[in-house]
């Protein structure tokens, strides 16, 4: 019996220290997953606040920035109005727009074009036997008068700079469609 007793302390003392080997690998590896999960959750809800600030900060740049280039285009359309094309031609318009170019870190390049596409001044030298007819924000000017409008991006042929188009219609004193300044 003793040695019964004996063998069975000794189960009884190999399973508690079984356990307790157990309880001390388990409680510490729970504690450590409870804290990474809670760290992931507060390292993922402080970057999607990150992301949400600016996300709200590029939103209102970009207003910003396409509130000024329409402000530019009204300018020069203002500027041409009732104007021949040989006026706008002109050094003197080019120089204008030059100087309206400038300042903007935003802008690549002004343009005026005429009725086929073809640049007659610009804030930048130009080929001027090179025609922008087959872009899309010429073409949808020349279909309609849309407004202000935004283009797919594209590398530009003056500049060969990837970019993108924000045009406005010109149009002659009978209603048709004279052209782009863009």
């Amino acid at each position: 019996q003793p040695q019964r007793d004996a063998n069975a302390l000794a189960v009884s003392s190999i399973r508690l220290h079984q356990l307790l080997l157990v309880v001390a690998v388990l409680v510490p590896t729970l504690l450590l997953l409870a804290a990474a999960w809670w760290n992931r959750q507060e390292v993922m809800s402080t970057g999607e606040e990150t992301v949400m600030r600016t996300a709200a900060i590029m939103e209102e740049h970009a207003h910003k920035v396409f509130d000024t280039v329409d402000l530019v285009l009204g300018r020069i359309d203002e500027r041409i109005q009732g104007k021949s094309w040989e006026e706008i031609s002109s050094p003197a318009m080019s120089a204008f727009l030059r100087g309206l170019d400038a300042p903007l870190e935003h802008t690549v390049s002004i343009w005026i074009t005429d009725a086929r596409g073809f640049v007659r001044a610009g804030s930048q030298p130009w080929d001027r036997n090179v025609s922008v007819a087959e872009r899309d924000f010429f073409r949808a000017q020349q279909e309609a008068d849309v407004g202000t409008y935004i283009s797919a991006a594209f590398v530009g042929k003056a500049t060969n700079t990837a970019s993108f188009a924000v045009s406005r219609r010109r149009t002659s004193a009978d209603g048709s469609f004279d052209g782009t300044i863009h």
